[in-house]
């Protein structure tokens, strides 16, 4: 430092790192309702959105990720900017409908397979109940009702729905939510294919 010269120290600033994402590939749409939610909510977010993607272009995309039927949908649409919109309308209106998708869901947790007496097997069953359960939340539906409750104990063994009997008696029995609270708890012995389709937590009815 030089006699009578002050010098000041700076923090140093570092320069903004830019992270590379790779690359996304949205999924294409078919025709398939169950599927256009999903479809739906990730073109949403990557491109109809997205506002630094101009109209025309989102409508290029659309019809890029467009097969089949849903394709063939809006095939008759001209292709311009101020179409958008119109070709998105005549989508949602066809395939955005929770009522229909309510009983397909419903239909679906009919015809799961009943599980066998092994806790693999019924971890898998009660995975995939659980999956099309939680898509009817999503839609607004309270699956919880009596006969449904019915359906899904009828997926799992005897032994398996008496055990979980046993837990339900011991705890409160309050509606569960799902896979919320330890199924063990109670200090209730239970199987492992027990304590798996516990984790279900459906409304227990208090016996009159």
């Amino acid at each position: 430092m030089t006699k009578g010269t002050e010098t000041t120290s700076r923090p140093s600033v570092e320069p903004t790192q830019y992270v590379k994402l790779p690359p996304f590939d949205l999924p294409d749409f078919s025709g398939d309702m169950h599927a256009f939610p999903e479809f739906w909510e990730l073109f949403s977010v990557a491109i109809h959105n997205n506002n630094s993607v101009p109209t025309i272009s989102k409508f290029l995309y659309l019809k890029g990720k467009l097969k089949g039927d849903a394709l063939a949908l809006i095939a008759p649409i001209q292709f311009s900017e101020s179409n958008y919109h119109t070709a998105v309308q005549i989508l949602r209106s066809t395939y955005m409908r929770p009522e229909v998708l309510r009983i397909r869901l419903f239909d679906q947790i009919e015809a799961v397979p009943p599980a066998k007496d092994t806790p693999m097997s019924q971890r898998t069953t009660l995975c995939t109940i659980k999956a099309l359960w939680l898509q009817l939340e999503k839609l607004g539906e309270q699956p919880g009702t009596t006969g449904m409750i019915l359906t899904i104990r009828s997926k799992f063994p005897h032994r398996t729905n008496d055990k979980v009997d046993d837990l339900k008696l011991v705890r409160d029995r309050d509606t569960e939510c799902l896979g919320s609270r330890d199924p063990t708890a109670g200090g209730v012995k239970t199987t492992g294919s027990a304590n798996i389709t516990a984790r279900i937590c459906i409304p227990y009815p208090t016996p009159a």
